[in-house]
């Protein structure tokens, strides 16, 4: 077998340099770098737009209001409910300062509310190091209520975007106020039911997790697509001109079809480094346009959820190494399903042709991602469900980068992910080593799929 990817190196090198050099690679490069520059800024320009514009239309399902301040003793909630008061949505609520010690109190009086009651309970961590550090703001609910979540949730983003307006009200130019209004700060909220214990749904997503699962889902399908196109366009362009048979004199078949998709995965991360580089730089400019009143750099209330809800709990090296190969191996499998597709025909004009199998499996793993993706943000469990699209082969790419950073899978299932896309790509690559040279000579009508079998059969595999 080693014999087969005799070149692959060379193959891999000049495919790598030419698609680096060409037109398409440059310009979509280009574009993502250009994203990556103006993504904060945007987010930033269009959160400050809508700051005042939170949605408080279900406030009605909100009854009494109680705010127990562990921060600065009374000061902070006092603040912040005169604030509130301000907004119609709230004016008629019923607020109450809970001291500490009637906290437990007024905590069981809210889980079994059938009035709508909520508790925000205000803290603060000053050390650096902690996973609470900065203010924090929860917002604790019953379940009896059905329309409350979706409530409490409204609440929490409006307390998000009056925090700093609520310590400037304590603190005016002193050191001390400047000091805390630098502080991270966050919002949630957390469902209790009639035993007092945290509701939570390990196999749903909130809208958090939905978003960072669909950034990552979306990095893969622009990734594969490109992918896809690279690998084929190669092929098809390289048969239809001939070159090929002089190519196939020095080169074997599986040498060069391997060296083109490692090729083209290596531009793809390529890209993706320097779109990350960029989103970095986005940073500097971001801070360098927008600053809070205490001359700090502004980050928008979205991205400061994100990065302090804890959510990328699964974020470790052995998650790092394994969401890594889960992408490497992933891309592995498609581009050899793309390798085969372009070469499934003879000119170029038929490329589309060819790539209807390529595209199939590609749209069967994003939808059947997606279509998971919709029905887990509802809160749903879906069971056996989800074990499914975490190892199925077309759909894991899509999905469990994410999953693992999230911690919404073991280190046990990635693992195991990982060995099935590893297994799976050593099937292709016997299944494409027994047809491919028959292929990359092949000319005439683009070939279906179940010749493609008929031709493994014919030929009895890899030899």
């Amino acid at each position: 077998m080693k014999s087969k990817f005799t070149g692959v190196m060379n193959v891999f090198k000049f495919s790598y340099i030419q698609i680096l050099k060409s037109k398409a690679f440059i310009i979509s490069t280009a574009i993502f770098v250009a994203i990556g520059l103006l993504a904060l800024p945007i987010m930033t320009a269009i959160s400050r737009a809508g700051e005042d514009d939170v949605k408080t239309d279900k406030a009605e399902y909100i009854g009494t209001v109680y705010v127990c301040d562990k921060a600065l003793d009374g000061k902070l909630a006092e603040s912040l409910v005169d604030i509130i008061k301000e907004n119609p949505a709230y004016s008629e609520k019923n607020f109450v300062l809970v001291e500490e010690n009637d906290y437990e109190k007024t905590f069981d009086g809210v889980k079994a509310s059938k009035n709508g009651d909520v508790l925000v309970d205000i803290k603060f961590d000053n050390e650096p190091s902690s996973l609470d550090y900065g203010f924090s703001y929860v917002v604790f609910f019953g379940e009896e209520i059905e329309e409350l979540e979706d409530a409490s949730n409204e609440f929490s983003m409006y307390i998000d975007n009056i925090h700093k307006e609520a310590l400037g009200k304590i603190f005016t130019s002193t050191e001390e106020g400047a000091n805390l209004v630098s502080y991270n700060y966050i919002s949630e909220i957390v469902m209790i039911d009639g035993a007092g214990n945290v509701v939570e749904d390990e196999e749903g997503l909130d809208m958090a997790q939905y978003w960072i699962t669909y950034v990552f889902l979306f990095l893969a399908l622009i990734g594969i697509t490109f992918l896809g196109q690279k690998v084929s366009d190669q092929i098809v362009t390289e048969k239809s001109s001939k070159v090929i048979e002089y190519i196939m004199t020095s080169i074997k078949p599986m040498a060069l079809v391997m060296g083109k998709v490692m090729a083209s995965i290596a531009n793809i991360f390529t890209m993706l480094g320097l779109t990350i580089v960029a989103f970095i730089g986005s940073i500097f400019i971001n801070g360098a346009l927008f600053k809070n009143p205490d001359g700090s750099m502004y980050v928008p209330g979205f991205v400061k959820t994100i990065a302090n809800k804890q959510l990328l709990e699964g974020l470790s090296l052995v998650n790092i190494v394994s969401s890594v190969l889960v992408f490497i191996l992933g891309f592995v499998v498609y581009g050899l399903i793309a390798g085969v597709s372009g070469a499934m025909v003879s000119k170029i004009e038929e490329m589309a042709e060819g790539m209807k199998m390529f595209s199939f499996a590609m749209i069967i793993g994003a939808y059947v991602v997606i279509a998971y993706m919709s029905v887990a943000s509802t809160g749903n469990d879906l069971g056996v469900f989800t074990n499914f699209v975490y190892l199925f082969p077309l759909c894991s790419p899509f999905i469990v980068p994410a999953s693992l950073f999230l911690g919404k899978m073991t280190v046990g299932m990635g693992f195991l992910s990982v060995g099935i896309l590893l297994v799976t790509m050593i099937v292709m690559l016997y299944f494409v080593s027994g047809i491919y040279e028959y292929l990359i000579y092949y000319s005439g009508e683009p070939l279906k799929f179940k010749e493609l079998i008929r031709l493994f059969r014919k030929k009895g595999g890899a030899k």
